[in-house]
């Protein structure tokens, strides 16, 4: 038999040790090829005879398994080729879970989502209680569900409890996992996972090791399943989120009897789930905070950022003072903010009410005053207009007060001044002919209220450079936003 590169399997005196390390990830997922290699291991361990217990490790540091790949969520398009898709993980673990010997998983690291579900498979779970350790099934968070075996497995193993950890996709520690009996034992974080996990193995197979598996009343699962959707709807503020509320049904229709019907029942609504509209939202709203996660690695490898020590907004009405807020409590930088003179009072206090509440709640690191020091407001440009390194324009959405005050601004500000409009709708070249020396202009497309909302859009216009555009990703990296760069499309991202 062909080697098998992501399943490596070593024996000794009858315990063989499986090996896990999907090659050029950092995590261990279901890939196209993990899956094949999972399959061919599948075919070795039923041919095995004289095997006596078998135990699964990563050969990852600080990761077990990551579970799917969502890349390969997002490219399901019709009931049918889900259906196939799914049924390929079910499949697997089924075989997995009828193996004729033990099988234990040793967990280190991240458990989560389909490597918990195929965790779950195996005969018994030991985990290492090291700080990097988390288990859980975040599915719902994501708009879909546990759909390899988890909203069966789960619950069968250790009960009520799985209900609301599926729901709420709940990650938890290794300690947590033990009371809940989602792992069978814990081992130091200083201990030898792999050797304890194989005595486990070899205590299984002499029949010295006692696992919990005590039978759960699922009698009263209707009435307990209509009080999970009216909490979950409570949560999504009434809307009826597919995933959550599809995982209740799935649960609910598939405990009250044996676990081939419940899995059948749990295939047929995933199907669902991954299809619907909020399911692909949720999944393109995560890869975009990943991708988002780190602005300095998207900017080209050898760039030195220019260092940025005055701020000026063009605009003092919602994004402006939002922007302002953002600025004020995540760095040190000095903020200028220029609008008539009826919009500066209203103005500087809002801005002093939200930091307020953020103080009460102690989420500034220095008293508000100190950060509002910081703040000057004009009705006019002043001599400090021409020491602002960066200027963001948030006024009002209409062309003809755009050229007015790009022209304006032009003058008073000095030439190698970085200048970004906050435009949610119009065309970021459109402007490009009012501002002067254009390779310094491009776009910071806030969200409103800005300082909740992670996300800002970088947009490159047809003469924005990429010193410019390498800026814009270093100054929201600095306010603690996640920055996605896209062209001057409509809609943007």
């Amino acid at each position: 038999m062909e080697q098998n590169k992501i399943f490596r399997m070593t024996r000794d005196n009858g315990i063989a040790v499986v090996t896990i390390d999907v090659p050029g990830r950092p995590m261990n997922t279901w890939t196209e090829d993990a899956v094949r290699g999972f399959y061919a291991l599948l075919d070795e361990l039923e041919a095995i005879a004289d095997a006596k217990a078998l135990v699964f490790i990563s050969g990852k540091p600080g990761n077990f398994h990551s579970g799917a790949d969502l890349n390969v969520l997002e490219t399901m398009k019709s009931p049918g080729e889900t259906a196939e898709a799914l049924d390929v993980f079910h499949k697997a673990f089924n075989r997995l879970a009828a193996i004729k010997f033990p099988t234990v998983a040793a967990i280190e690291g991240h458990c989560l989502g389909g490597g918990l579900e195929f965790a779950l498979a195996c005969t018994a779970r030991i985990a290492k209680n090291s700080r990097s350790t988390l288990l859980g099934l975040p599915e719902c968070t994501l708009g879909i569900f546990p759909g390899a075996g988890g909203t069966q497995r789960l619950p069968r193993l250790i009960g009520l409890p799985a209900i609301e950890l599926i729901l709420r996709g709940t990650m938890f520690s290794p300690e947590k996992a033990l009371d809940l009996g989602v792992i069978d034992r814990l081992v130091p974080a200083d201990g030898d996972l792999l050797a304890n996990a194989v005595e486990f193995a070899r205590e299984l197979v002499a029949g010295k090791a006692s696992l919990k598996r005590s039978e759960h009343d699922f009698s009263q699962i209707d009435q307990i399943a209509e009080f999970a959707r009216a909490e979950t709807l409570k949560v999504t503020r009434g809307r009826e989120i597919p995933g959550p509320m599809l995982a209740i049904k799935a649960m609910q229709q598939g405990l009250k009897g044996p676990l081939d019907q419940g899995l059948e029942i749990e295939k047929k609504l995933f199907v669902q789930a991954v299809l619907s509209n909020e399911a692909k939202g949720s999944i393109h709203t995560f890869f975009l905070k990943t991708m988002s996660d780190k602005p300095r690695s998207m900017m080209r490898k050898d760039f030195a950022p220019r260092p940025i020590r005055k701020v000026g907004i063009l605009g003092f009405g919602t994004m402006g003072r939002g922007i302002a807020i953002d600025i004020l409590r995540n760095t040190n930088l000095t903020v200028i903010i220029k609008d008539v003179e009826q919009a500066i009072e209203p103005g500087r206090a809002f801005v002093r009410k939200i930091l307020e509440g953020m103080a009460s709640k102690k989420r500034l690191k220095e008293p508000v005053d100190t950060l509002l020091s910081r703040l000057s407001c004009t009705a006019d440009y002043t001599d400090d207009w021409g020491q602002v390194d960066l200027v963001v324009e948030a006024v009002f959405e209409d062309l003809k007060v755009k050229e007015q005050v790009y022209g304006e601004l032009s003058q008073r500000v000095a030439d190698d001044c970085i200048i970004a409009s906050n435009t949610s709708s119009i065309p970021l070249n459109s402007m490009v002919p009012y501002v002067s020396r254009p390779e310094r202009f491009g776009g910071l497309h806030f969200f409103s209220p800005v300082w909740l909302m992670q996300l800002v859009e970088v947009i490159q216009g047809e003469g924005t450079s990429a010193d410019t555009t390498d800026n814009l990703l270093n100054f929201a990296g600095s306010i603690r936003k996640r920055p996605i760069v896209c062209k001057d499309n409509p809609g943007f991202v």
